[in-house]
């Protein structure tokens, strides 16, 4: 589970350096502004295809992810992708 604030570094840099440090390939969750507001059209369509390789499970994006960019998420992910909400209880079980 990658939990983010605002992701400025890029969303995919947080994710391979997050891979990197514990040595695990494996994303279940991403939990937090993605920063996608305002990105390209291109950037936008890189980002889900890399969510989709990777095999993500739940994206709980937040309030930088934009509007714009939440929809197509949420178009491209469909059940994988979820707006994070105030007030949002999430438990896991591994």
């Amino acid at each position: 589970v990658i939990v983010t604030g605002c992701a400025h570094s890029g969303i995919i840099n947080i994710i391979k350096k997050a891979q990197s440090v514990m040595n695990d390939d494996r994303v279940y969750c991403i939990l937090g502004g993605t920063h996608l507001i305002n990105t390209s059209a291109n950037r936008l369509k890189l980002t889900a295809n890399y969510l989709k390789k990777i095999n993500l499970t739940h994206l709980y994006a937040g309030h930088c992810t934009g509007f714009n960019s939440a929809c197509y998420l949420q178009y491209e992910l469909k059940d994988v992708f979820k707006p994070l909400e105030t007030g949002l209880e999430l438990s896991f079980n591994f």
